[in-house]
């Protein structure tokens, strides 16, 4: 799971030599995504608590929780795919990353 992820972020990532707000933008919905897919992964919202409790930054717990997921035993590419499918379908794609936070999680974490 972690690593589908994070082939779809290389895909949509400004390139090196574009500066300034598409990085901005980029870097927001980047963690945007990290949050509606870890919390669809966990099943509800993850706590703050967690990363908290275990001296891990947020994007830390939350990358680790993807990686858990993914390495279970006999997890297939089907159902990852298939967690990524619904947690896209629950979180359409028109926030306004120009704005710190996803309009569509400001109640979730």
């Amino acid at each position: 799971m972690l690593h589908a992820w994070e082939r779809g972020v290389r895909s949509v990532r400004p390139r090196w030599s574009v500066r300034g707000e598409p990085w901005n933008i980029f870097q927001r919905a980047l963690f945007d995504s990290l949050v509606v897919l870890s919390n669809q992964v966990n099943g509800r919202p993850v706590s703050g608590v967690r990363w908290r409790k275990l001296r891990l930054t947020e994007d830390a717990y939350r990358r680790t929780l993807l990686w858990c997921w993914g390495d279970e035993p006999e997890r297939t590419t089907a159902e990852a795919a298939a967690m990524i499918r619904a947690a896209a379908a629950l979180h359409p794609s028109d926030g306004d990353h120009n704005l710190p936070g996803c309009p569509n999680l400001k109640n979730m974490v």
